[in-house]
Formats: C-alpha cells, sequence, structure tokens
C-alpha cells in the first residue's frame, strides 16, 4: 500500500492563464518553473506543506512544441 504522494500533474492549454489560476486559487506564487526542451513541454511548480501540484502544458513555439511530452500533452488536451 503506497503511503506517500511524490506530486500531482495537471496538464494545461495555456500555462500562463493556468498559472495566475492556481496562484489565486492556492494562495501562493509558483515555487519553480522549468523547461524540458527533449520533450517538448514546460512546467510550474507549487510546493505544498506534504507535497507538490505541477501544472504541465506544451512547450513555448520553436523546437520546443516537439517531443514525446508535447505529443503526450497534446492528447489529454484534445
Amino acid at each position: 500500500m503506497q503511503t506517500l504522494l511524490d506530486h500531482i500533474i495537471i496538464i494545461v492549454a495555456d500555462l500562463a492563464q493556468a498559472t495566475d489560476d492556481y496562484t489565486l486559487l492556492l494562495g501562493r506564487r509558483p515555487s519553480w518553473t522549468g523547461t524540458h526542451p527533449a520533450l517538448g513541454t514546460h512546467n510550474v511548480l507549487f510546493r505544498l506543506d506534504n507535497t507538490y501540484l505541477e501544472l504541465l502544458a506544451i512547450g513555448d513555439g520553436g523546437d520546443t512544441r516537439t517531443g514525446p511530452g508535447a505529443a503526450f500533452v497534446q492528447t489529454h488536451i484534445d
């Protein structure tokens, strides 16, 4: 039986808008922002008391829009 939750990933279409929305909802600013060029995605993390919430989206144009991560995200947005 699992007794630990590492983090929750929420796939979003618009990372900037989702970041603004979750900043209001959670009452805190993101703890981290990052990109994954090889995967074609970018993300924002919100640290919570005992886990963290990750917002994940397709990368910002250029080569970052391709990759296995971008394809995965796209299938869940459509």
